[in-house]
């Protein structure tokens, strides 16, 4: 099956032609300052007709067999992927106020595929589904109960692909639940702790900027900073937002554009309060995951940045306690290495059989 893979973002729009039969990329591109774009869909319109000949290209003379469609946030309303129909895009038009940066331009994208590819069908994909059911103790925030449940105010995790295949992985053939620390080194890292198959922790808040430090992402401080900054300098929403989701992290540390592969396969010294900072929080956030659990199986590292993933667990088991820990109850080590688009393509294939496997039992019946 071929799937023309569409992910949204605040600022872009990747996409990608998936052969998941081969389990590899056909062609890959990007889109910038797409959330202004995605407002003219006469222009969005001709992006996408234009990403779709480069796919009838591809597969001698035919279009794709599914379009999937990944946005970050799919809120409670989304647990499981859905196909694009009437009921599922009323789901995401209610949860606009929610995610106003990613959820009109995920819409925006459907409804041109719609026009494009009447007969093709499109797969909802999001990167909250995993953690719809984390326990109540870890959703909830202190704050009245009432307020935040009535705004949608709860804990979410954002990489659920990468958690949900890690955790599939290794518990395969295992006899009992095991317990796993899953570290997901994307440019906006988050580790989830998961017992057998279902996440109890998660280091992203109801925005990916809690947590870990990113590439440009502050990761977890006082709320009080926005306040502090808003009364010193004056400074609005947009400007603090831009300090905290594009200026900080690595960026802000290192005080140029940074990955984490290049942070910690150098030996740079300007890096190193980059290094010992994440490193940090790191162990921490390890930490937390593992007194949820109240024991360690396996830590899996995920994610685009594996290389500095190898770096870290590496360090992270040579620390006194997760050393200590190794030789009383030893658990592994491991490298997911599929990446998200493979992820993401697996999701599309397994949800169109499904529909088509309903529609089919429906005609029989």
């Amino acid at each position: 099956m071929k799937i023309l893979i569409l992910k949204t973002g605040s600022y872009s729009l990747e996409y990608c032609y998936y052969a998941s039969e081969k389990e590899t990329s056909l062609f890959e591109g990007r889109l910038d300052n797409y959330r202004y774009s995605a407002s003219d869909k006469i222009a969005l319109q001709e992006v996408l007709w234009d990403i779709l000949k480069l796919c009838i290209d591809q597969s001698n003379g035919k279009g794709p067999d599914a379009v999937a469609i990944y946005s970050k946030f799919g809120g409670e309303a989304f647990p499981q992927p859905a196909i694009a129909d009437k009921d599922s895009l009323l789901k995401m038009k209610s949860l606009i106020p929610r995610a106003p940066m990613q959820i009109p331009g995920a819409l925006a994208l459907v409804e041109c595929c719609q026009r494009l590819m009447a007969e093709t069908p499109i797969v909802l994909v999001f990167g909250t589904s995993f953690f719809v059911p984390l326990p109540r103790r870890e959703t909830m925030y202190g704050l009245d109960p009432k307020s935040s449940d009535a705004q949608g105010i709860r804990r979410y995790g954002f990489h659920s692909l990468f958690h949900e295949a890690a955790a599939q992985s290794f518990n395969k053939d295992k006899e009992t639940s095991q317990k796993i620390i899953s570290i997901c080194m994307g440019a906006q890292p988050e580790i989830a702790a998961i017992m057998g198959r279902s996440p109890v922790m998660v280091t992203s808040g109801i925005t990916p900027l809690e947590g870990l430090p990113g590439h440009t992402t502050c990761g977890e401080i006082d709320p009080s900073i926005s306040l502090i900054l808003a009364k010193k300098f004056g400074w609005g929403p947009e400007k603090i937002d831009e300090l905290l989701t594009r200026e900080s992290g690595l960026f802000g540390l290192c005080g140029e554009r940074m990955t984490f592969d290049e942070v910690f396969l150098s030996n740079d010294e300007k890096h190193r309060a980059a290094r010992e900072i994440f490193q940090y929080r790191l162990m921490l956030s390890c930490g937390s995951a593992l007194a949820a659990m109240g024991g360690l199986d396996a830590i899996v590292f995920s994610g685009r940045y594996l290389a500095a993933g190898k770096f870290l667990a590496d360090w992270l088991i040579a620390q006194p306690f997760f050393h200590s820990l190794k030789k009383e109850r030893p658990y592994e080590v491991l490298f997911f290495t599929k990446s998200l688009e493979n992820l993401i393509a697996q999701k599309a294939a397994v949800t169109v059989l499904q529909q088509n496997n309903a529609e089919y039992n429906k005609e029989v019946s």
